[in-house]
């Protein structure tokens, strides 16, 4: 696991949408630092498994690797790793697993510098199973 060094902005709230469950982040663009973070309080509405998809872009070559880990309520869940775009926009969505319960906290560490976040969404993507 990573440890983020320093914060980027004070924490921001959000809530999911009523009615579909979807969590945009609407605080963005977002530029990255080696190792800075973003914590964001976030309401969910249903306790569903979610997803989360990240949109991004990054002026530098498609060899920079652009490493993003995900933590909800100070634990890892996924790491999303890009490559640079020469400034194309592109997507990438992994999973991040059940969220239960109202508020929560999501933390981004980055793990180099060159990353310009463009949308943050948390998507549920189906019922938790039960055990």
């Amino acid at each position: 696991e990573e440890e983020c060094e320093s914060w980027i902005q004070e924490r921001e709230r959000y809530e999911a949408d009523e009615m579909t469950g979807i969590l945009n982040v609407e605080q963005v663009p977002i530029i990255s630092g080696a190792g800075e973070a973003v914590l964001y309080e976030i309401t969910m509405k249903q306790d569903k498994n979610y997803q989360i998809e990240i949109e991004m872009q990054s002026a530098l070559s498609e060899l920079a690797q652009l490493p993003v880990s995900v933590y909800i309520d100070n634990l890892y869940r996924t790491t999303i790793s890009f490559r640079g775009t020469q400034g194309r926009i592109v997507c990438a969505t992994e999973m991040v697993g059940p969220i239960v319960g109202k508020t929560h906290f999501l933390k981004l560490c980055f793990g180099t510098d060159g990353m310009e976040l463009t949308k943050i969404r948390l998507i549920p993507i189906g019922e938790i199973e039960k055990v």
